[in-house]
């Protein structure tokens, strides 16, 4: 039944997994250090998995949401510097900390990209479209 239920888990999302004692099956929980990811406790085995293209892990809804709406600090080596962890090898994403910024990801590596003036991130359309026209961006 485990293998079962770890191949339909693996259709659905990339995953790694590790026994652990602190484990309650059925249990969800942020990833340590990734919040484009989370944690699923199945039968006493931790998974690590990725939410889809676009999202990040919503602890309070248990889900995972718009990136645009889910606000999370990653951290880079030195632990004081704002790091990008690209969500999918390729794709463009917002900014979680400037919603005139975005960022192109291509074969897992973030460039850092800035919409031109009175312009911000739009996570709909996926281009940069006037402020007028985005809610959540000041």
């Amino acid at each position: 039944m485990l293998a079962f239920v770890l191949l339909i888990l693996s259709l659905f999302s990339n995953l790694t997994y590790g026994k652990s004692k602190s484990c309650v099956h059925g249990s969800l929980s942020p990833h340590p250090t990734d919040c484009t990811m989370y944690q699923a406790c199945v039968h006493g085995y931790q998974m690590n998995m990725t939410c889809p293209y676009g999202t990040a892990w919503h602890q309070k809804n248990s889900t995972c949401a718009d990136a645009a709406e889910v606000r999370c600090k990653l951290q880079d080596d030195k632990g004081d510097e704002y790091a990008f962890s690209c969500p999918s090898t390729f794709g463009e994403f917002p900014d979680p900390k400037n919603c005139t910024k975005y960022y192109i990801c291509s074969y897992g590596t973030a460039t850092s990209m800035v919409c031109q003036k009175n312009t911000g991130w739009d996570p709909k359309l996926k281009l940069c479209n006037h402020l007028s026209n985005l809610s959540k961006c000041p």
